[in-house]
């Protein structure tokens, strides 16, 4: 405000001048039917970082874990959890969407920002194991052009998960 050739500024008592809150999810993509998915970071739990403070072993797996939850219209519709296997790898330990809202492009666009995580971690590879009681996983990590590199066939997986197909991706 300008009076009598002095520049005036009026602020709120209180107010934080120059912070912005920073957005709470790490990255977006839009879906296959055009709605806005954001992958949030999933931060381990009071017990896990009390564990890791004891445990230096313990603390640099958990490190070397990530978690995050997808959200679309502020809903959860499904999770993520990536590790660290080497340098230039990174596996996709779990994933997976809420059965009310399988069919909508979610996982795909999960993997996405998934992958997208994984090479500003400097990864050159991605890689799964698909489970072989779950025929849906295996349409979409095709659809998301993971190449199959073998099978787990024990008789323990085959009893538990029908067998594991070992998948990756080029980032």
């Amino acid at each position: 405000m300008m009076n009598d050739g002095y520049l005036m500024h009026h602020g709120v008592k209180g107010m934080k001048w120059g912070v912005r809150k920073q957005p709470d999810y790490i990255s977006k993509t839009k879906t296959k039917n055009g709605e806005t998915l954001y992958l949030k970071s999933n931060k381990n739990g009071a017990l896990a970082r009390l564990i890791g403070s004891v445990s230096p072993k313990l603390k640099a797996e958990q490190n070397k874990t990530h978690n995050f939850y997808s959200y679309v219209n502020n809903k959860k519709v499904g999770s993520l959890q990536l590790y660290e296997e080497s340098p230039t790898s990174m596996n996709i330990v779990w994933g997976d969407t809420k059965k009310k809202y399988q069919g909508r492009g979610y996982m795909q666009a999960t993997l996405k920002l998934g992958e997208e995580f994984a090479r500003k971690q400097g990864k050159t590879k991605i890689t799964a194991e698909l489970v072989g009681i779950s025929p849906d996983i295996h349409t979409v990590a095709q659809k998301a052009k993971y190449k199959k590199i073998g099978e787990a066939k024990s008789q323990d997986l085959m009893d538990v998960w029908g067998g594991l197909t070992l998948v990756e991706k080029k980032l």
